[in-house]
């Protein structure tokens, strides 16, 4: 049986010995545990897994969820850091950034793909909506040279889509009053061929022809409740 990886990214000298310390003896008493030093995190952060896992020490970072989040199946190709002005991952989204607000789409950054990206995918959706009803944001035809978006815009040449709600762009999160939180993927595809499809094509569709031509994969998680 293998045994569970728990990774203290971000961690390092006396301090993060000390947190492993802790965390063996109070949290994760039957885990290997591993301090990991990472320049993309700011403060530390704990990431689990099994042993043998390549995204928790390997030679390569590699994003582990069919669309890049970690902990899941699959494997979308190389990662790439994705983050917002806005809100941190895995934290809340600011309320203005809801469909009942200003509805105004968050400012994104990520970094520059792989030389070989020919086209980048921006998709945002909500992972506990029925899958009719989750797709919030999809812009194709991202030039690979473009590495951010700002508030409430479309990159130079891009096409944004119609969401599940009907509406061109970006509509903004809305889960139904009384729901624990939902969580909001907002994610980067790395294309190595254009996506080539047109307004007709299904969600279903495009999540599959981006399923089978993506190459690097960034996701930042925002979470919201009514």
């Amino acid at each position: 049986m293998k045994r569970p990886v728990v990774a203290v990214v971000g961690a390092t000298g006396a301090a993060g010995g000390t947190l492993l310390r802790v965390l063996h003896e109070r949290c994760f008493p039957m885990a290997d545990l591993r301090l990991l030093a990472s320049e993309r995190s700011e403060g530390m952060r704990v990431v689990a897994g099994e042993s043998g896992d390549p995204g928790l020490g390997g030679t390569s970072e590699r994003a582990q969820g069919p669309y890049g989040e970690q902990g899941g199946g699959g494997d979308p190709g190389a990662v790439l850091s994705l983050r917002s002005p806005s809100f941190s991952d895995n934290t809340i989204i600011p309320r203005r950034h809801s469909r009942a607000e200003e509805n105004v789409s968050p400012a994104l950054e990520w970094e520059r793909p792989p030389e070989e990206t020919v086209e980048v995918v921006l998709l945002c959706e909500d992972r506990d909506a029925p899958d009719s009803g989750r797709t919030h944001w999809l812009i194709t035809g991202i030039d690979p040279r473009i590495t951010s978006i700002a508030e409430g815009s479309v990159p130079p040449g891009a096409v944004a889509w119609p969401n599940a709600f009907d509406e061109d762009g970006y509509t903004g999160p809305h889960p139904p009053a009384g729901d624990e939180p939902h969580r909001y993927l907002f994610q980067v595809f790395a294309l190595k061929a254009p996506l080539a499809m047109d307004a007709s094509a299904s969600m279903e569709d495009v999540y599959r022809r981006v399923d089978d031509r993506r190459i690097a994969t960034g996701t930042l998680i925002g979470h919201f409740r009514r």
